[in-house]
């Protein structure tokens, strides 16, 4: 990849290619329970939508899609309780924790030998779906106490972009966002509004997330650990969602 002048944009980071969104939809529970599709999960969200856990450690599971299930389900069982829609393929990955052996319909995925922590640590288990609808089975037998949840992965490649910096905020043009040495600033955030920030890298996987309480109307980032590529940063609060576009070299 390379700038403008033909010279290499990056010195000694690796590049990336930048991922486009999935689309989830048909939600289908066997129990008839409401769960929620949550767009970017981060430590101190909810595990549940029946209980007050929150999670305290994600690894790389922080900033991806999240199906919030009810733990009232964790007694669940069969190979088809959980379905829904993928408009491209993605890696969905379940967080389940062992009370013994794994549910039939799960044992054929992949361990990636990483952990989610709330009520109790879930080990992940991976697969990598195509287009089309997914179906997972029900927690038992196997599941210790707790229902799994459901992440998804949107990883993939896109097009490359080659410019220095920024700039999209979809209509609304009060925020704005620039890299200036190794600090991505934003402002523009309306003061009297609370905001969540993540910075995503080609594959999906979050480099940042920050909180930003009300009051705060500009955000500064370190980007001096980052490597060479395009991220998708996302800025969104209870009435507004912005995406932009950041190439760091």
């Amino acid at each position: 990849m390379t700038g403008g002048s033909g010279s290499p944009c990056c010195s000694g980071r690796k590049q990336f290619k930048l991922s486009g969104d999935v689309q989830i939809s048909n939600l289908t529970v066997a129990s008839g329970k409401s769960y929620e599709i949550v767009e970017s999960i981060a430590e101190g969200d909810k595990q549940y939508i029946d209980r007050n856990y929150t999670f305290s450690s994600l690894g790389d599971c922080a900033g991806m899609y999240y199906i919030r299930t009810a733990n009232n389900d964790k007694e669940k069982s069969g190979d088809s309780f959980l379905s829904f829609d993928i408009n491209r393929g993605a890696t969905v990955l379940v967080a389940y924790r062992h009370g013994s052996d794994l549910p039939s319909w799960l044992s054929s995925w992949s361990k990636t030998g990483d952990q989610v922590c709330g009520d109790g640590c879930s080990e992940i288990y991976k697969k990598d779906c195509k287009a089309g609808t997914v179906t997972l089975g029900g927690n038992r037998p196997g599941g210790a106490g707790n229902m799994y949840g459901v992440f998804i992965d949107a990883g993939g490649d896109a097009t490359i972009f080659t410019s220095n910096t920024v700039l999209r905020s979809g209509n609304d043009g009060s925020l704005h966002a620039q890299v200036t040495g190794t600090m991505l600033r934003i402002n523009g955030l309306y003061p009297d509004q609370a905001y969540h920030i993540t910075l995503a890298d080609a594959r999906g996987r979050v480099s940042s997330v920050r909180k930003v309480p009300e009051g705060d109307g500009m955000v500064f980032l370190s980007t001096t650990t980052y490597p060479c590529g395009v991220y998708l940063l996302t800025i969104r609060s209870s009435e507004s969602r912005h995406n932009m576009t950041v190439v760091l070299n």
